[in-house]
């Protein structure tokens, strides 16, 4: 006796295409993940077998979390999510590179981690480099104010008491 498996309804994939569902997963974000046939598509021997069908909400959530898919959080597997993934064009290391030219400044990255970035765009650094920090300690020994040694190093007024700040915590400044 040949197994029968049971159409619990249909749904619409991305692209529109209609697929006969028989298993849903609820997930955390407020949609389902189905998994199904194609509907008219032979089954089982010679048809394959059920998969996860890339519904509109599905396919959303792919897209919010492009640059982390790590933090998708779906009751699916790390394989059928590439899948899904490479079904949508999205690579990870190409969405990560056009978020870096389209937000140089990057939040949460290290300071050394978007220094060497801007570096490798030809932007300037906003490091502090030994040299600068040289520099900084010369002029300040010379007495003049914040505001005159951020105009000759090409720095805010800011920068320069911040890193007054942080070298005299170190004990390199007095």
């Amino acid at each position: 006796m040949a197994r029968k498996a049971t159409i619990l309804c249909r749904v619409a994939d991305h692209r529109g295409e209609i697929y006969d569902v028989r298993e849903i997963r609820p997930t955390p974000h407020g949609f389902e993940v189905f998994i199904g046939w194609p509907v008219g598509l032979q089954r089982g021997q010679g048809g394959g077998g059920p998969k996860i069908i890339l519904t509109q909400p599905l396919a959303e959530h792919l897209l919010k979390t492009k640059l982390s898919p790590k933090d998708a959080n779906l009751p699916i597997s790390r394989n059928v999510l590439k899948r899904l993934r490479s079904e949508l064009f999205l690579n990870w290391r190409m969405d990560k590179n056009e978020w870096w030219e389209e937000n140089p400044e990057g939040p949460g990255e290290k300071a050394s981690t978007k220094s060497v970035r801007r570096k490798k765009m030809g932007l300037p650094s906003t490091c502090w480099t030994p040299e600068e920090d040289q520099r900084l300690v010369a002029l300040r020994e010379t007495g003049w104010s914040c505001s005159v040694i951020a105009e000759k190093m090409g720095k805010t007024p800011h920068a320069i008491e911040m890193r007054i700040y942080r070298l005299r915590k170190k004990g390199v400044l007095a």
